[in-house]
């Protein structure tokens, strides 16, 4: 089996992913692991309360174009993630290929 790292210069961008690449001014690279709630302001009127440490941030979207080399072309390839915080939603080319509820386990 091969594996290429994917971890390096994803686009992130805060609040829903409309498809496609936004061309958000707000939108930056960043490299995996990434932590985009620490970013975000503290406060005691949080939407989520103590249940998400007062912070204000809820919804951000992580997106990269992988190059699949050619040689690949009859093989199977698979996209394994280690850990991804709760409720992520995978897409490729635009179709839904995976959900995961539960935060930081493999899949």
């Amino acid at each position: 089996m091969r594996s290429i790292n994917i971890d390096r210069a994803w686009t992130f961008g805060h609040g829903l992913y409309g498809g496609g690449m936004p061309q958000d001014a707000g939108n930056r690279t960043v490299n995996l692991p990434h932590d985009y709630m620490i970013e975000s302001d503290v406060t005691e009127n949080a939407l989520c309360g103590p249940a998400g440490g007062y912070y204000t941030e809820s919804t951000a979207w992580y997106s990269k174009k992988i190059l699949i080399p050619a040689e690949w072309e009859n093989e199977v390839v698979c996209l394994k993630f280690d850990g991804v915080m709760m409720n992520a939603t995978v897409e490729i080319n635009g179709c839904k290929a995976a959900l995961q509820h539960y935060g930081y386990a493999p899949f």
